[in-house]
């Protein structure tokens, strides 16, 4: 709100007294109190300005303290495409765990697995303590003399396939770059990611990432809730 204030008003209320006023001082007028403190500066026009500090125009911060819209998709290229390479790894060699068989002698552990109701067949390992298989699999009881090995499990995070973990990383990433996120907080959530390892989905990821992911979320409005 603008105050209009006469000038002459607006004048006295700037003066520092250097000394009290007594009462009844001849020719002052004065009731005996003295202003001790500089109130608001006033205009050339006698209206008060308000003395608050404010914020550079131009500035575009977060939350987070760090600049945004300074970053693109492009600039994650390396680590995104390393990132999409670790979620779908090669396949494995000939008698190696996952590997295709039709029967054991293919396979390094003399298993070759062939799971109720799936079309296919693949090398396995025994894992009679539990926590022998990596991740992607799953330790199960055959229920047969074989005890428990490594059953294969769906591990698909980021996309289909590394080209198109890539582009969905990406299109992520531009999103995030187009937001009010800082520069810091994307690349939290992307280095973050990049450290996990391998992740079986967006269960594997919220336990490895949620805090990051939940950070970039709040303040990039554009990003995909439900598939990172």
């Amino acid at each position: 709100m603008r105050i209009s204030t006469p000038k002459v008003l607006a004048l006295a209320l700037t003066t520092t007294a250097v000394s009290p006023i007594g009462c009844g001082d001849a020719g002052t007028g004065s009731s005996g109190l003295s202003v001790t403190e500089t109130g608001p500066a006033s205009g050339p026009d006698g209206h008060v300005t308000d003395n608050q500090p404010t914020a550079a125009s131009g500035a575009n911060t977060d939350d987070s303290g760090g600049d945004t819209g300074a970053c693109a998709s492009s600039d994650f290229d390396a680590q995104v495409i390393a990132f999409c390479k670790a979620q779908n790894p090669a396949t494995p060699e000939p008698g190696e765990l996952g590997a295709s068989c039709t029967d054991d002698t293919q396979c390094a552990s003399q298993i070759c697995l062939e799971p109720f109701g799936s079309p296919r067949t693949y090398c396995s390992t025994p894992c009679p303590a539990g926590d022998e298989c990596p991740l992607g699999f799953n330790c199960q009881d055959t229920g047969t003399n074989l005890g428990s090995v490594c059953y294969q499990g769906v591990c698909i995070y980021g996309g289909s396939d590394a080209a198109d973990c890539t582009t969905n990383l990406l299109a992520e990433l531009d999103a995030a770059c187009l937001s009010e996120c800082s520069v810091e907080r994307i690349e939290g959530w992307l280095n973050c990611l990049a450290g996990a390892g391998r992740l079986c989905g967006t269960d594997s990821a919220d336990e490895q990432c949620g805090v990051e992911r939940g950070l970039l979320e709040s303040c990039c409005g554009g990003c995909d809730p439900s598939n990172w």
